[in-house]
């Protein structure tokens, strides 16, 4: 709570009774730096997935980003932002500019359920 305050946008986070089975939010692994808020999600077999969120860049910069890094995408509609879900360096990726001011960038295995991975951006809320 205390790096949230110091962080210029709104924090996000799944709401855990929303998650799929077996999916746990580590409340241990929230940390901040340079202004990007870091933390984890943990899954079968001690799997990782990785949230981060920083402050959003201007709607130019993040076309740029999915033109580089996303040029195949699906979409997906989330009550915080449009999801655009991509692959970088065998790992999935997923963007979702919020409709506040935070860009959260979700990162999982490549193999990872993709209705779990679905139903985990749909789970992400902001905290109060």
């Amino acid at each position: 709570k205390q790096a949230a305050l110091q962080l210029k946008f709104d924090i996000y986070y799944p709401s855990p009774k929303l998650l799929p089975n077996g999916y746990i939010l580590d409340k241990n692994s929230f940390d901040s730096t340079n202004h990007v808020l870091v933390y984890s999600m943990s899954y079968e077999n001690d799997q990782k997935i990785i949230f981060s969120e920083q402050l959003k860049p201007s709607n130019t910069k993040i076309q740029i980003f999915y033109t580089r890094y996303l040029p195949l995408n699906t979409l997906i509609q989330t009550d915080i932002g449009l999801a655009t879900i991509g692959a970088i360096n065998n790992r999935t990726v997923a963007s979702i500019p919020t409709n506040t001011n935070t860009w959260i960038i979700v990162t999982a295995a490549s193999n990872i359920n993709q209705n779990d991975f679905d139903q985990i951006l749909r789970s992400i809320e902001v905290a109060n």
